[in-house]
């Protein structure tokens, strides 16, 4: 006899003597009755998919929800995501991930006296490797305690499930196993942005004076002041014609920015030349493509108009400011008093 089946209910033990004994599999049907079939239909009789035939070394997931499963020992389900140990399923299909990377979705601003991480198309941010979520609500942090003239660089990190804002001195790097920008040197903070402290403890950010930028999320600021009131000056060296007119702000690294001057300016005498331009950080040494007006009559009104962009600045502070000089006599920049009045404007690219 070259095959004995002995069956007891629902188990059936096959000893098979074949020579060949791939090519031979039995059944169970219904109504009891033992016959031959193929490998894939006793699969699925028994209930076996596609993974039934995949080794544990390569398994190949095209379908279906990746929930409540652990990988390399770091949880991948819920709302936190290790992003380092995602890697691994570089290979599985992208309908089963989409989403699992998201970082940045977040955005720094002023709200009141205070700075607020708010979600920004999404609320997701990596930080220590962890995808986390922003509050709905925001992350705010207070200047308490900060100090005047001073660069500050904002940091989320986490007390335990809760997400917090620190201003620090610190300067920032690439973390070089995530890509995510951090606190150098401590991956457990990651950068959201940063904040100019001028009068201590004290935020500011408005039309003369942003002070606060977000490293997410913001395509860039723009900045826009007047010539308090009529300035005159009669040194034929270049100056700052009055730091009433500055722009200040905080710059990232690599950004341009964008400037346009524009109104009127005289002097009291003929055929005087009175030179005008934007100077970065100091008024006595303009960019180039400055404007030049020579009068034909003693105090008219000549127009001026001045644009550029200036790049290389460095990151952390700078200011605008206009820069000018007569080569004789004595030269008036109009101001507020009237509508044709110096006006500075900046746009910062980021």
């Amino acid at each position: 006899m070259s095959n004995t089946v002995f069956v007891d209910q629902s188990t059936i033990v096959v000893a098979a003597w074949l020579n060949d004994i791939n090519n031979v599999v039995y059944n169970l049907l219904g109504n009891g009755t033992i016959v031959p079939a193929t490998v894939a239909a006793l699969r699925t009789n028994i209930g076996l998919g596609t993974m039934a035939t995949q080794n544990a070394s390569a398994v190949a997931i095209t379908g279906g929800t990746l929930s409540g499963v652990t990988i390399s020992g770091v949880a991948a389900s819920g709302t936190n995501t290790d992003i380092t140990a995602l890697n691994a399923l570089a290979t599985v299909n992208s309908n089963t991930v989409v989403g699992i990377y998201n970082h940045g979705q977040c955005l720094l601003a002023k709200s009141g006296s205070n700075l607020v991480l708010s979600p920004y198309n999404g609320n997701r941010l990596i930080i220590n490797g962890v995808q986390q979520v922003v509050p709905n609500a925001g992350v705010t942090l207070a200047p308490t305690g900060l100090s005047a003239t001073t660069l500050y660089y904002i940091y989320a990190y986490m007390v335990s499930t809760t997400m917090t804002l620190e201003a620090s001195t610190t300067t920032h790097a690439r973390d070089t196993t995530t890509g995510v920008e951090i606190k150098s040197g401590d991956a457990t903070r990651t950068l959201v942005g940063m904040a100019y402290v001028k009068t201590a403890a004290t935020f500011a950010d408005s039309a003369t004076q942003r002070f606060v930028r977000s490293w997410f999320n913001e395509t860039g600021v723009g900045l826009q002041n007047q010539l308090p009131g009529n300035v005159g000056y009669a040194t034929n060296a270049f100056a700052e014609i009055s730091a009433g007119i500055r722009c200040e702000f905080v710059s990232w690294t690599g950004e341009a920015i964008i400037y346009q001057l524009s109104g009127t300016t005289s002097n009291n005498g003929i055929n005087n030349n009175t030179y005008t331009g934007v100077g970065f950080d100091a008024g006595n040494n303009p960019e180039y493509g400055m404007n030049l007006t020579s009068t034909y009559a003693a105090g008219v009104g000549l127009p001026v108009a001045v644009s550029g962009i200036k790049i290389g600045l460095t990151e952390g502070y700078h200011f605008a400011t206009m820069s000018g000089k007569p080569d004789a006599g004595t030269s008036t920049w109009t101001g507020t008093t009237s509508a044709w009045g110096m006006n500075l404007s900046l746009y910062i690219k980021k």
